[in-house]
């Protein structure tokens, strides 16, 4: 798998400040979906969502659930959005938001089709387009401007098996935080599991299979 690196900045139009404190990175995924191997307190922690999904296989399932992760600092960059599609240049793949939307507070939105996040009005920072086979993993992303240091590495599965950060198994999507320390798995704010279509599909089917 080739990594592109990418020498851009989330949140271009804001100047960078130092951030205060260390940065701690907190996963909200719906239980049983986004999975991680960090443990509370260790430094750049990855998240990976298996392909098996409880709505169909990996290349059409018809639902797929979201990874929601914060940062505790109030962030001023521009609400931006990064794309994939697929080999055709056009057809949506994944749609990545970077925004203030967990209380004013940095948010990453990862989310896949067929539940792709409503992104109307969002900068279009970057699109990445997919190998049919082999998916796309970017290179470290930074991110400005409260969250200065932090950088994001995004991957986005193709047709074959895909497991570009090592977990030993097949994997939908996965983002690493560069930067960042992981916080911990906390519950899912109530305004963040009415985020799209295919977030509130995904929560039905898992309540019916015995969610907790």
């Amino acid at each position: 798998m080739r990594r592109l690196l990418v020498v851009v900045v989330l949140g271009i139009l804001v100047c960078c400040v130092p951030a205060a404190a260390q940065l701690v990175v907190y996963s909200y995924s719906v239980p049983g979906t986004w999975v991680t191997n960090a443990t509370v307190g260790s430094a750049n922690p990855i998240f990976v969502l298996p392909s098996p999904t409880s709505c169909g296989s990996e290349n059409e399932p018809s639902c797929e659930a979201a990874g929601a992760f914060t940062i505790k600092t109030p962030w001023s960059g521009v609400p931006s959005f990064i794309s994939f599609t697929q080999n055709d240049g056009v057809t949506p793949s994944d749609v990545v938001l970077f925004d203030s939307l967990a209380g004013g507070n940095f948010r990453v939105f990862f989310t896949s089709d067929p539940s792709l996040a409503n992104h109307a009005g969002y900068f279009q920072f970057a699109n990445f387009v997919e190998d049919p086979a082999n998916g796309f993993v970017t290179g470290a992303i930074p991110v400005c401007c409260e969250v200065s240091g932090l950088s994001v590495i995004l991957a986005s599965d193709g047709e074959s098996h895909f497991d570009p950060f090592g977990f030993g198994f097949d994997t939908s999507d996965g983002i690493q935080f560069v930067g960042a320390v992981f916080g911990g798995q906390i519950p899912e704010p109530s305004t963040l599991l009415l985020l799209g279509s295919g977030l509130l599909g995904a929560i039905g089917i898992a309540r019916r299979r015995l969610l907790p």
